[in-house]
C-alpha cells in the first residue's frame, strides 16, 4: 500500500518535487523538511519506481535488484519510448529508472521519455542508466536545474546499493553522479596540486552537485563565505590548470553555475508556496461563512 503524506511547504522550503532544490536526503532534516509535493520524509513508507529498458534482462535483473528493498515498489516496466510515456502517465510512479537509447531508433528515447514525464508531472524523480562514463551529458543533465535527477553507469548499480540509494535521493528532490563521472571531473583538475586538505574537499563537493547551503552546513560555515571559497578556488585552479585540464574545469564551473541557479530558484518557490497565515486564512473562511448583505 502505498504510503500517506503530509500536504503543504515548510519555512525551509528545500526538495520541491517540482524540480528546484538540490538538496539530497542527508542534508535534509526530517523532522523539520518536506519532500517535493509537500510530503513529509517520515511518512514516506514506500517509494513507488517505474522501470524502462528494451533488454527484458536488465528489466528483471533491475526488479529483483529493488525487491529487495522494502522501500521500493515496482509499479511498472516499459520496454521502448511509448511504454515509457504512457506507461508512466498510467502508474504515477515517484520515480522512473530508465536507459538512455531504447526502441524504436535507439538513439535518446529515454532521455527525451523521462523529459516528457517530468514535463507532465514535475514532481517525478529521474534516474538516468548509460554505459557511457563521458561526463559532458551528465554536467548537462544537473547543470540545467536537474533537482531530481541522477546518472548512474549501468555497470556499477550494484554496487553498494547504489540504484536504491539514487531513487531515495531523486525522490526527495536531490541528484546524483556516479563516482566514476565525479572523478573524471576532479582528477585532472586535482592533478594540478598544490590543494589544501579543505580546498580538495570542497572542490570534490562541487563536483558531487551539493548545494550550496549543504556545502555551508558541513563546512559550519555561511553560504556567502563558501560561494567566495567557491570562487577563489576556481581562479587558482585557472591559474594552474594544463590545457587538458582546462574543460574539466569549465564543466566544474557549469555545473557550479546550475546548483546557485537551483538555488536561486528555490528561493523563490519558497516565496510562492509559502502558506498563508492562519489568522489570514481564518479572515478569509469568517467571510465566505458570513452570510451576505443582501440575504
Amino acid at each position: 500500500m502505498k504510503a500517506r503524506w503530509l500536504p503543504g511547504v515548510t519555512a525551509c522550503g528545500v526538495a520541491h518535487r517540482n524540480g528546484v532544490a538540490g538538496t539530497t536526503v542527508e542534508d535534509m532534516a526530517p523532522h523539520s523538511c518536506l519532500t517535493p509535493r509537500g510530503r513529509s520524509l517520515v511518512d514516506m513508507a514506500t517509494i513507488s519506481v517505474f522501470l524502462a529498458d528494451d533488454s527484458v534482462f536488465v528489466r528483471e535483473a533491475l526488479r529483483a535488484m529493488l525487491t529487495r528493498h522494502a522501500d521500493l515498489e515496482i509499479v511498472g516496466v516499459a520496454e521502448d519510448y511509448d511504454g515509457l510515456v504512457n506507461g508512466a502517465d498510467a502508474a504515477s510512479p515517484d520515480v522512473v529508472v530508465s536507459d538512455i537509447r531504447m526502441p524504436p531508433s535507439f538513439e535518446r528515447e529515454g532521455i527525451e521519455g523521462c523529459k516528457l514525464i517530468r514535463k507532465r508531472r514535475p514532481g517525478t524523480g529521474i534516474v538516468i542508466l548509460s554505459q557511457y562514463d563521458d561526463p559532458d551529458y551528465a554536467i548537462a543533465l544537473l547543470s540545467e536545474g536537474a533537482a531530481g535527477y541522477a546518472y548512474l553507469l549501468k555497470d556499477r548499480i550494484a554496487e553498494g546499493d547504489q540504484l536504491a540509494r539514487a531513487i531515495r535521493e531523486v525522490a526527495t528532490g536531490g541528484s546524483m553522479l556516479d563516482p566514476i563521472i565525479v572523478g573524471a571531473l576532479v582528477n585532472p583538475v586535482r592533478s594540478y596540486g598544490g590543494l589544501s586538505a579543505s580546498e580538495d574537499e570542497l572542490l570534490e563537493m562541487v563536483a558531487q552537485g551539493k548545494p550550496i547551503k549543504a556545502i555551508a552546513a558541513a563546512n559550519h560555515s555561511t553560504p556567502a563565505a563558501v560561494e567566495r571559497d567557491v570562487e577563489a578556488l576556481f581562479r587558482r585552479l585557472a591559474d594552474g590548470v594544463s590545457t587538458g585540464a582546462a574543460g574539466a574545469l569549465q564543466r566544474l564551473k557549469q555545473l557550479h553555475s546550475g546548483i546557485l541557479a537551483r538555488e536561486n530558484t528555490a528561493r523563490r518557490c519558497r516565496v510562492c508556496c509559502r502558506p498563508a497565515s492562519p489568522s489570514v486564512s481564518g479572515d478569509a473562511e469568517r467571510r465566505s461563512a458570513r452570510p451576505s448583505d443582501s440575504t
